[in-house]
């Protein structure tokens, strides 16, 4: 079934990208120029289970976070050297507002990705907490350059 929203304006696009590219891309300049100074530091970027499963309808957002991944392989090439680690999270469903406001509300779409998710059930903010605590924690000192994805299994089952 077709979906409605695969026409973007630029101005709609240019938000999205200014939002979930262009912020994080800036923002990890700045603290990388600090964290250069010490020889030391954590950048941690937040991309999407939109980045790996091309998901409907928001084909702007999946652009950007799917560049959020190749920026934190790039910058952890980069900053490496100065002791910067540089990962990315990949949170999956996660029972937020956000979602909530998708074309994933109805009860019955929601328990098809539930019962779809090998671990079922969505994710909590507290299971992408403790993965973001790991990454940006001393029992992550070695591992940079990743994308860790936190989606109860869905991502490496049946796909949406």
């Amino acid at each position: 079934m077709p979906h409605k929203n695969i026409h973007f304006t630029e101005e709609e696009l240019d938000t999205i990208i200014a939002t979930q590219a262009k912020a994080p891309f800036l923002f990890s300049q700045a603290v990388a120029a600090n964290m250069k100074k010490r020889k030391s530091g954590c950048i941690l970027f937040i991309s999407s289970l939109a980045s790996i499963l091309g998901m409907h309808d928001i084909q702007a957002y999946t652009l950007c976070k799917s560049g959020i991944k190749g920026l934190t392989r790039s910058l952890s090439r980069d900053l490496g050297p100065y002791g910067i680690r540089v990962n990315s999270l990949n949170p999956g469903f996660v029972y937020t507002n956000m979602l909530a406001k998708t074309n994933l509300k109805t009860p019955e779409r929601l328990e098809e990705i539930q019962n779809r998710t090998p671990l079922r059930g969505f994710a909590k903010e507290k299971d992408l907490g403790m993965a973001a605590a790991f990454l940006c924690s001393d029992a992550a000192r070695f591992i940079s350059g990743i994308d860790l994805v936190v989606d109860g299994g869905i991502s490496s089952s049946f796909l949406l």
